[in-house]
């Protein structure tokens, strides 16, 4: 498709075009794909301030809706579906990681 500036130039001009405002990215041939547009296009996009360079917030919820508004609402019909996680796994609990790399070495 191109260098950095060339999609971000594609990409600036499907949102003037369209009135889009994000897109989907996905990888094309390899998962590098994502990386390099991450590493490539992302900056190009932040230098033209069409992508901000730092998130509002804690929560992504913050990140939509505004700083101080992590979870719903209480009179929203899914604040109740909510809860705390109140159970903590044992101290001596294995990762899927630490499990994998055990089976290896005793193999």
């Amino acid at each position: 498709m191109g260098g950095p500036k060339t999609v971000a130039d594609e990409l600036i001009s499907w949102i003037e075009e369209t009135g889009a405002d994000g897109f989907n990215i996905s990888h094309a041939v390899k998962f590098r794909d994502i990386e390099d547009f991450a590493r490539c296009v992302v900056p190009e996009l932040q230098a033209r301030a069409v992508m901000r360079t730092s998130c509002d917030g804690d929560t992504l919820h913050e990140g939509l809706f505004g700083p101080g508004r992590s979870r719903l609402p209480s009179d929203h019909p899914g604040a109740g579906y909510h809860r705390a996680l109140t159970v903590q796994p044992p101290a001596n609990a294995v990762g899927p990681a630490e499990s994998l790399c055990s089976s290896l070495q005793t193999s």
